[in-house]
């Protein structure tokens, strides 16, 4: 759609694409200006410059557009892109006869996004009152049974009544995730037609960038849904139709329908649940889940699988009820991908649909139910706290006046077994040293956590120096070789280099 201002006199004038300063000036007094401010040597500018070259040879002889595809080189006229705000290149702004202020692009730079913006733009500045009335008549009231397409015009009185459960998809038409759920939402979207006070909606990022910007949209999709004109939640389930309707119930707070899918246990039995795209969003949405996403193939994942069944049967009558839960995340990606996994296994924990956060310690029995306990209860994480600064006092004094070499380890860590050889000869090197020892310290043990939290571990085996007044969480980390040979040659060294001192 393309706009006529009858007010300007350029209508059948094409400007040439290159301006100089004073050209500048005299023509954005006179028509809309979409311009390049742009220096010859930045490379953001040469790459953009073929596409910007082949929008203003459309647009600029097509008097229907109103509007001119220019440039400025701020070499040349420096004055004229500091006068407008111009600090890096390119810098891309539109300008209105009358308006001092230009409106900056911040989109993709490809002809399209740039011609669609550039669009919305002159409709939102000259479309006229018969116009407006019309597309007003057509988004006040979204069709039922139909997904509503969502404007920087619409989109907060689509979203603020009270009663109301808005769920927006904020898209872009090249996502290809997009693509993959596009017939779901127009499937929710007829499901949800006799269902008065839902809406099912839906904003094109690439054209109402503001919108999305607003609301906070950083990738797509992103689902979000608002009553009363607030956002109530940020959607984190699958991506297929249970999950959605089930989602729904939850903010309009209907009485929920019998489920597709119950959540199934095992094939082993045992009180370990398997979620899916059908079932997930629906289970974690009420009570507390601990959840495992992993990979069969992932090593880590198959060491700690028989663990996390002993878990779920030592959970099946606790009180609170916490459900123990796994995503095979080569079969759910699209899950794993929503709940920030990147690596295997990663253990999240959910209460009522809300991500608590990611269990950190170690793999054993013990330390999971630990990591339960700190999410059930807050001020368990405080006590540890206490624990590990009274630890670390201790753990202290035991390292002061000596030359002190540890090895943080778990005991299900494969690197930590293949070193645990040389260690224990490097143990035996110094056994007896009156200034130097060889300390080893289990993170996943009851004394051992607090004194691996306070020294900043994050991987295992970690290796830190202590030199004789150096206390923990100020230790030197050891990033050497792991045989014996390197291990002795840096320990010596460090009690040489000061003994010397």
């Amino acid at each position: 759609m393309k706009f006529l201002l009858g007010v300007i006199a350029l209508a059948s004038a094409s400007v040439k694409e290159e301006l100089t300063g004073d050209e500048f000036n005299d023509l954005k007094d006179k028509s809309p200006l979409f311009v390049k401010f742009y220096a010859p040597w930045c490379g953001h500018c040469k790459n953009l410059a073929p596409t910007w070259t082949e929008l203003a040879e459309e647009i600029n002889p097509d008097a229907e557009w109103e509007a001119q595809i220019v440039s400025v080189d701020c070499t040349q006229y420096k004055q004229v892109c500091a006068d407008n705000g111009v600090q890096g290149y390119p810098t891309l702004k539109l300008f209105f006869p009358g308006e001092a202020e230009g409106t900056k692009y911040q989109g993709a730079r490809s002809k399209q996004a740039l011609s669609d913006w550039l669009d919305g733009e002159l409709a939102k500045q000259f479309d006229d009152a018969v116009d407006v009335a019309k597309d007003a008549a057509a988004t006040a009231a979204p069709k039922k049974g139909e997904v509503a397409a969502l404007t920087a015009a619409t989109f907060k009185s689509t979203v603020a009544p009270a009663e109301q459960v808005t769920f927006v998809k904020f898209f872009a038409p090249w996502c290809g995730h997009c693509k993959k759920m596009a017939q779901t939402w127009v499937d929710l979207a007829k499901d949800q037609a006799a269902v008065d006070n839902v809406v099912i909606a839906e904003v094109d990022c690439t054209v109402e960038q503001s919108v999305c910007q607003e609301n906070g949209v950083k990738g797509y999709p992103t689902l979000k849904a608002f009553k009363g004109g607030k956002e109530i939640e940020k959607y984190a389930g699958g991506r297929d139709m249970a999950s959605f309707k089930a989602a729904l119930t939850k903010y309009t707070g209907a009485k929920a329908a019998p489920k597709a899918e119950e959540p199934k246990a095992t094939a082993s039995g045992s009180g370990s649940t398997d979620l899916t795209a059908d079932n997930f969003a629906s289970s974690i949405g009420n009570g507390n889940w601990f959840v495992k996403f992993y990979a069969p193939w992932c090593g880590h994942c198959k060491a700690m699988a028989q663990t996390w069944e002993d878990l779920a049967n030592a959970q099946t009558n606790s009180n609170p009820k916490v459900n123990i839960a796994s995503v095979d995340c080569t079969q759910h990606n699209d899950i794993c991908k929503e709940n920030g996994v990147k690596g295997f296994p990663t253990l999240l924990f959910f209460q009522n649909g809300k991500n608590l956060g990611k269990h950190q310690g170690g793999r054993d029995q013990k330390s999971l139910e630990s990591s339960i306990k700190s999410f059930i209860n807050p001020n368990a994480a405080k006590e540890e706290e206490k624990k590990a600064s009274a630890g670390s006092g201790e753990f202290d004094a035991a390292m002061a006046g000596k030359h002190t070499f540890v090895k943080f380890f778990a005991p299900w860590c494969g690197h930590c077994k293949a070193m645990a050889p040389a260690w224990k000869e490097l143990q035996g090197a110094f056994e007896g040293s009156a200034t130097t020892q060889i300390l080893d310290v289990d993170c996943t043990s009851d004394e051992g956590k607090p004194l691996c939290q306070a020294a900043g571990v994050r991987g295992y085996p970690t290796l830190q120096y202590f030199g004789p007044k150096i206390v923990l969480g100020s230790g030197e980390k050891y990033a050497g070789g792991r045989d014996l040979a390197s291990l002795k040659k840096f320990i010596e060294g460090k009690a040489t280099e000061h003994d010397e001192l």
